[in-house]
C-alpha cells in the first residue's frame, strides 16, 4: 500500500522506508504536557531506461511538495492516516553515472500526539503546548502585621498575592486554530485566582479582592499574564474597606478644658468581577466608595455619640495638683479630694470628608468643654440675646453745590427697637429626646421686661425648628407717644 503525502504518492516502485520519533513537552515538574510524532520517509527514485529527466522529474515534485507550509492529508500505513506538516525534505546527489538513474530522497513530517498521559493541569493533546508555567506569589509586607479593631471587625491588615501563568501553543494545523486562541482558550480553562498552592493553605481562606490584571501576547502566540489581588483576613466584618481609626484624648488641667476626638481615614476596595482575562467584565462593577461607607455607618453607630467612648485610664491625676512631680513616688501630700474635673461634655466637631474617585473617606467626631459657663448636663445649651437700639436724633443732610453740605434737625428720635433671640441646640438626633422643642417653656419675659418697659408694640416674631435645634426670635418697637 502506497504512502500518500498531499499529492504524492510513494508505491514500492520508491522503496520507502519509515522512522518514526516522539518529541515531548513537559512542564516543570516533568509532567508530559504536549509533543509530537515525527515520521521520517526515505526512499530514491530509479528508472531503467536511462532517462534522467524522469528521475529529476519526480524529484522535483518532492522538492515542490516540500515547499508547502499547511497541513496535508498523510497515510503512512501501520502508522499514522490524518494531516501532518513537512518539515523537511531532503534530495541527496550523488555521482554523475547513478544521479542518471536513480535519487535518494526523505521526506520530515510532524504530527500531534493523538492522546497525552493524564496530567495534574488538565491539558490535552488537543491544546499544542509548547511552552507552560504558572506560578504564584505571596507579598507579606508590614501592613500586614496592622490592627484589627476586633469589637467592630475593622481591620487594616491585608496581604498582596499575584498568580502569573506563561503559555505558549502552535497547534500544527490552522484547521486546528491559531497559536493565540489556543493560548487564550488554555489560559481561561487553567486559570486560577487566589491561592492554590498547599503552602498558601493559611491564606485560602481570605477575601480575594482583585487589584489589578497585566497579560502580554507574543507574535509566536505565547501569553503571559499576571493577576494581582488584595487578601483580606476573614475576620473583618467590612472586607471591602481598610480601616485605619486613631483616639485622642486631652485635658487642660490651666482651664480644666477636656477634648475627646474620633478620627481615621476608611480605604474602600472593590472587587472587580470578570469573565474573560481581557476583557472589562461588569462596565459597573461597583464603586469603592460604596464599601468605605459601609464600614463608615458602623463607626458612626459606634462611636458617634460620646456613651461609647472609653477613656482607657488616660487620665493624669497628678498633673492637677501644684508642684508634684510625675513620678511613681507621689507624696501623700500631693493626694487631693477635688480631682473631679467639669463632666459636662458636648460635641464640639464632626468633620467628614470623602473622595468619590479614590474611594475614600477622612472623618473625625470631638466632643470637648468648650462653653463650660452654658453647658448643660446631656449636651443641651441655651442661648439668649437682646439687642437694644435706642432712640436717636434724625438729621437730614443737603448738598448745594458750590457751598457745600447743610445739616438740618428734624427735631425728632428715631423709635425705639428690642430685638431677642433664643437659641437652644442639642447633638442629640431627636428634638424631642433631649430638646424641650415647646415655645410656652421659654419665657422671654422673664429677661426682656426690663428693656421694654412702657408702651411697646410687638413688630416680628418667628420660631424655627431642626432636629438638633429650636431658635425664638421676637422683635420689639416703641410707640409713639401722643
Amino acid at each position: 500500500m502506497a504512502i500518500v503525502i498531499g499529492s504524492i504518492s510513494l508505491d514500492d516502485s520508491y522503496v520507502p522506508t519509515v522512522k518514526v520519533s516522539y518529541e515531548y513537552v513537559r512542564s516543570s515538574s516533568q509532567e508530559v504536557i504536549g509533543g509530537s510524532a515525527v515520521y521520517t520517509v526515505s526512499g530514491r527514485v530509479v528508472v531503467t531506461d536511462g532517462n534522467a529527466s524522469s528521475v529529476m522529474s519526480k524529484l522535483q515534485n518532492i522538492r515542490e511538495i516540500g515547499r508547502k507550509s499547511e497541513c496535508m492529508d498523510t497515510t503512512i500505513p501501520g502508522f499514522y492516516s490524518g494531516p501532518a506538516r513537512i518539515t523537511n525534505v531532503n534530495i541527496e546527489q550523488g555521482s554523475d553515472p547513478s544521479w542518471i538513474n536513480q535519487g535518494e530522497f526523505s521526506i520530515e513530517l510532524k504530527s500531534p500526539l493523538p492522546v497525552l498521559p493524564p496530567n495534574t493541569l488538565g491539558i490535552t493533546a488537543a491544546d499544542a503546548v509548547t511552552e507552560f508555567s504558572a506560578s504564584e506569589v505571596l507579598e507579606i509586607g508590614e501592613e500586614s502585621h496592622s490592627y484589627y479593631y476586633g469589637t467592630g471587625g475593622f481591620s487594616k491588615g491585608f496581604v498582596k498575592f499575584t498568580n502569573k501563568i506563561n503559555i505558549t501553543c502552535k497547534p500544527f494545523c490552522s484547521a486546528s486554530g491559531s497559536p493565540l486562541s489556543k493560548s487564550l482558550a488554555l489560559l481561561n480553562r487553567v486559570l486560577k485566582i487566589g491561592p492554590s498552592s498547599s503552602a498558601f493553605n493559611t491564606y485560602a481562606s481570605y477575601t480575594k479582592v482583585l487589584q489589578s490584571r497585566t497579560i502580554e501576547i507574543n507574535t509566536d502566540g505565547g501569553i503571559t499574564f499576571s493577576a494581582t489581588m488584595i487578601l483580606v483576613p476573614p475576620e473583618s466584618q467590612y472586607p471591602l474597606a481598610l480601616v485605619d481609626i486613631s483616639f485622642a484624648h486631652n485635658e487642660n488641667y490651666q482651664d480644666k478644658s477636656k477634648r475627646f476626638i474620633i478620627s481615621g481615614t476608611i480605604n474602600g476596595l472593590v472587587n472587580i468581577p470578570w469573565g474573560d482575562p481581557i476583557s472589562l467584565g461588569s462596565s459597573s462593577p461597583g464603586s469603592k466608595l460604596s464599601g468605605s461607607e459601609s464600614a463608615f455607618n458602623a463607626i458612626k453607630s459606634m462611636f458617634s455619640s460620646f456613651g461609647s467612648w472609653s477613656t482607657g485610664g488616660s487620665r493624669l491625676i497628678t498633673g492637677e495638683i501644684p508642684n508634684c512631680p510625675l513620678t511613681s513616688a507621689i507624696s501623700s501630700a500631693c493626694s487631693s479630694t477635688n480631682t473631679n474635673i467639669n463632666t459636662c461634655v458636648e460635641p464640639l466637631n464632626t468633620t467628614v470628608t470623602k473622595s468619590r474617585t479614590e474611594g475614600t473617606i477622612n472623618f473625625s467626631f470631638e466632643w470637648g468643654t468648650s462653653q463650660q459657663d452654658n453647658c448643660v448636663n446631656g449636651g443641651k445649651k441655651t442661648e439668649i440675646t437682646i439687642d437694644v437700639q435706642s432712640s436717636q436724633p434724625q438729621f437730614v443732610e443737603h448738598v448745594i453745590p458750590r457751598y457745600g453740605t447743610l445739616i438740618q434737625d428734624l427735631n425728632c428720635f428715631s423709635a425705639k427697637r428690642v430685638s431677642y433671640t433664643s437659641s437652644t441646640t442639642t447633638d442629640e438626633s431627636s428634638c424631642s429626646s433631649s430638646l424641650d422643642c415647646s415655645s410656652t417653656t421659654i419665657d422671654e419675659s422673664l429677661d426682656i421686661n426690663k428693656y421694654i418697659s412702657g408702651d411697646f408694640l410687638l413688630i416680628g416674631s418667628s420660631i424655627s425648628k431642626s432636629r438638633t435645634s429650636y431658635v425664638v426670635k421676637k422683635e420689639y418697637i416703641e410707640r409713639c407717644s401722643t
